[in-house]
Parts: structure tokens; C-alpha cells; sequence
């Protein structure tokens, strides 16, 4: 009892340090991703030193709801509850994996939710058509869309090398007259609405750009163009940075007559029939089903951004939570197999006193249910709770952050938990309700 005590006190000690240090390191930003590490693996060994203390109360709260299943449902718990060390032991592996698991799957379904409502927020476009080669657009391909009679705004985004001071700046020429109905940039000052007024002289730039080169609100820059010819712009608005966006814009009315060859890196449209596969089909008729040409919606920019490396990652995540799956497999049906061993004769006594082997196998399965949902129980409590802390670690890098819990998948660890469960105790259950009453009763 002395030394129960003595882990117990361990095992909570080693939580409360892991998960001040997890707190921490979560209101540290960035600098936390150095050490949040340590913290977690001290969390997450004392949650397994204090397991065998948690899963008497965690079966005994389960309980009730067994007893529908009469008999079995019964001794179920009472038998998971024997042995609390081995029961621990047994549930440890299915929560170390879904910890992990459960925590990357938190940050990765948060950071892919937030990157496509910023894409839904910033381009209003309905698709967005660039090369697939990565090269420039004629200014045909804009011209055509401009004419289909499924667009109702576009815009080129043309771009031209410029000298600023010493420097060669890229600026991109947009539609000042439709670029409203085709991108909603989140302004610090000033709107889309200069790029209209000032006589086309006005050039909005990205809080980047400002940074880079001192430049603010109001303030004329004067440029060469790459005729030789020289200009002055002011900037008519500064807004957050965004790989959805181009860092600079000014109107192509005004940067085209300098440029001595026009290209297009991308041509922004907007459809009076949003942004289905009908109207995708539709653009790409208009445009002679050009192979080279790539149609993108919103979706398809977020996953282009990085939606699709995260959800590769996962797929690699689930892969090797199928590992731990299988180790946890092995783990409780050793577990069970020991356990209905050891409780030969009480096994015989029970079916000699009328529990039939349909019974016998029930109460196993049951039992071999609870601990896998108790092992999958905790893994998705810390690994929430980790997947929390790296979230806002993470947030500085991925604007607009916000967590999600991915309730919907977390269900389906549960159900899939309680089917590893049932398919661990498959060999113990039959087993069990094969023995010989007489056989089992004459066990020492």
C-alpha cells in the first residue's frame, strides 16, 4: 500500500509538472517549441504511472451502464478492476498512440480549417487560372474569359520590374474596376478603393513590403519603369500579408504602357454561378480545353498552400497509429488470455452454477472493451490537451489560427477502440467458454 501511495504521489507530481511546463511553453509563442518537449513527455509518463489509481474509479463510473447486459455486465468491470497494474499496463499502449495521433491531428485539422477560411475570406474569385507549367499567361487567356458569357468580373495579375532607389521591385498590375469583386485583402490602412483614385498613381503594398523597405502610408515612391521611363507613385494602402494575395498592386492601365512584353502570372474571375464543376467545365471549354492551364477555386488554394502536405502528414500520422492499434492488440489479449488462466476454477465454478458459455464469452469481450476504451479515453484527453499547446505555439506561423477539435474523428477512435476491444478478446473469449466445468473446477 506504502509503495501504491508512493507511485501515486510520483505519478500526480510528474503531471503537475508536465502540464505547468506545457502551459508555459504554450504562452511563450514560438520560443516554447524549444522545451515544450521535455514537459510533455513528463505529462504523459505520469499519466501512465498513475493509471492503475485511475482505472478502478474510470470501470466503476463505466458500471452502470454494463448492467443492461446482465450477468456479463456485471462481472465485467469487477474482473477489469482486479488487477489494476495489469489493466494499466494493458490500456497504455492505445494511449500512447492515440495521444500522439489525437494531438497532430488537433493542430493539423485546425491549421488546414484556418488556411481555408482565409482563402475563403481573401479571394472572392471563383477561380483563379494560372500555368501549370509555372510560366506566365498570354494576355489572351484573359481576354477570352473577359468575353464568356459565365464571368461577370475579371482581372490579370500583370506583373513588371520596376527600380525603387537601388532596388529592383516586382509590382502587379490589377483591373482597379473589378479587383474588388475578385480579392478582399485585410487593410492596416487605407482600401482597394485608391487603386481607382489618384489618376492610377496610387500603389497598395503588403505589411512585408512596408517592413522591408521603410515605406508608409501617404508616402510617394518614385520609380523607374523598365522603358527608362520615371514615375512617382504614392502608397494608397498598406494591407496584412498573405500567400493568397501578391505583395504589391497598383492598376495594369497604368504599368502596362511600360512593359515591354504583357504576361500574365494569373487571371482572377468571378462567375454568376459560384465555383462548381459545371462552371469549371465551362471556363475550360471557353478555353479550348487547354491542357496547359490550371482552373483553382478556394479550395483548391488552401490545399495548394499546404492543405495537401497536411494531409499527407496525416495519413502518415494514422499509419502509425495502426501500429500502435496492433500493439495494443497483442497487449490485451496476453492480458486476457493470463486473466481468464488465472480464473480457471472461478470460470468453472460460474458456468457450474448456470453461466452459459455464450455468457462466459460476453463477459470477456466486455471486459476486454473496457480496457480499451479506457486507454482510448486517455490518449484523447492528453492528446487534446497537447494538440492545445502546440496550436498556440504554432500560431504565431499560421495566421489566423484557431483550434478545432475534430469531434467527428474522435468518435470514430472511440468506436474504433471499442473494436479493437471486441476483436482482442476474440481468442480469451472462446477460450473461456470452451472450458471443461469439471476440468476447470479440479485447477489449483
Amino acid at each position: 500500500m506504502r509503495s501504491l501511495r508512493r507511485r501515486n504521489a510520483i505519478g500526480v507530481a510528474l503531471i503537475v509538472i508536465g502540464v505547468l511546463g506545457v502551459v508555459f511553453a504554450a504562452s511563450s509563442g514560438e520560443q516554447g517549441r524549444n522545451f515544450v518537449l521535455f514537459p510533455s513527455a513528463l505529462l504523459l509518463i505520469g499519466i501512465i504511472v498513475v493509471t492503475p489509481a485511475l482505472s478502478g474509479p474510470a470501470i466503476a463510473l463505466a458500471a452502470p451502464l454494463l448492467r443492461r447486459f446482465g450477468v456479463p455486465g456485471t462481472l465485467a468491470p469487477r474482473n477489469a478492476r482486479r488487477n489494476p497494474r495489469r489493466t494499466a499496463s494493458t490500456a497504455s499502449a492505445l494511449m500512447i498512440g492515440l495521444s500522439m495521433v489525437t494531438g497532430l491531428t488537433v493542430v493539423a485539422m485546425s491549421a488546414t480549417t484556418s488556411l481555408n477560411q482565409r482563402a475563403e475570406n481573401t479571394v472572392t474569385a471563383d477561380f483563379e487560372i494560372t500555368s501549370r507549367r509555372g510560366d506566365s499567361l498570354p494576355p489572351s487567356v484573359h481576354d477570352t474569359l473577359a468575353k464568356s458569357t459565365a464571368v461577370t468580373s475579371s482581372s490579370p495579375q500583370r506583373q513588371g520590374a520596376v527600380r525603387i532607389g537601388g532596388d529592383e521591385v516586382n509590382l502587379t498590375g490589377v483591373d482597379a474596376r473589378s479587383i474588388g469583386d475578385l480579392l478582399d485583402p485585410s487593410f492596416a490602412s487605407g482600401s482597394l478603393a485608391a487603386l481607382d483614385a489618384g489618376g492610377g498613381k496610387n500603389l497598395l503594398i503588403d505589411t512585408s513590403t512596408a517592413d522591408l523597405y521603410g515605406w508608409t502610408m501617404g508616402q510617394r515612391v518614385p520609380v523607374v519603369y523598365g522603358d527608362g521611363s520615371r514615375d512617382t507613385l504614392r502608397i494608397g494602402g498598406i494591407y496584412r500579408n498573405d500567400e493568397f494575395l501578391p505583395a504589391t498592386m497598383m492598376p495594369f492601365a497604368t504599368l502596362q504602357p511600360h512593359l515591354k512584353e504583357i504576361e500574365d502570372t494569373s487571371v482572377l474571375v468571378h462567375t454568376k454561378d459560384g465555383d462548381g464543376e459545371t462552371v469549371r467545365r465551362s471556363l475550360q471549354r471557353a478555353l479550348d480545353q487547354n491542357p496547359l492551364l490550371r482552373l483553382r477555386n478556394t479550395d483548391d488554394l488552401a490545399e495548394s498552400a499546404g492543405g495537401g502536405d497536411i494531409t499527407l502528414l496525416l495519413n502518415m500520422l494514422y499509419g502509425l497509429l495502426a501500429m500502435a492499434v496492433v500493439i495494443a492488440v497483442l497487449g490485451i489479449v496476453n492480458t486476457l488470455a493470463m486473466s481468464v488462466f488465472e480464473r480457471t476454477r472461478e470460470i468453472g465454478m460460474l458456468r457450474a452454477v448456470g453461466l452459459q458459455p455464450e455468457q462466459t464469452r460476453r463477459m470477456i469481450h466486455l471486459e476486454s472493451v473496457l480496457i480499451s476504451l479506457f486507454g482510448a479515453l486517455l490518449g484523447i484527453g492528453s492528446g487534446i490537451f497537447l494538440g492545445w499547446a502546440a496550436g498556440r505555439i504554432a500560431s504565431d506561423s499560421i495566421q489566423g489560427y484557431e483550434m478545432v477539435i475534430p469531434w467527428g474523428r474522435i468518435a470514430v477512435a472511440l468506436a474504433g477502440a471499442a473494436l479493437v476491444g471486441v476483436v482482442a478478446g476474440l481468442w480469451p473469449a472462446r477460450r473461456a467458454a470452451r472450458l471443461n466445468v469439471l476440468t476447470a473446477l479440479k485447477t489449483d
